[in-house]
């Protein structure tokens, strides 16, 4: 996948935060979900240590 394609990935995932869960961070499962592809294609490219909490 080439930078503008995994750009555009990025975009489609609906990442608006919750205003009720505003004291939270991330604030929604959908946030969440970005942090679990950025984390699997950041081990992906080698990184070591990679966590998320």
């Amino acid at each position: 996948m080439n930078i503008e394609e995994r750009f555009i990935a990025y975009c489609r995932i609906d990442t608006q935060s919750d205003p009720d869960h505003s004291d939270v961070t991330p604030s929604t499962q959908k946030q969440f979900d970005l942090a679990e592809v950025l984390r699997k294609e950041l081990i992906e490219l080698g990184l070591e240590n990679v966590e998320l909490d």
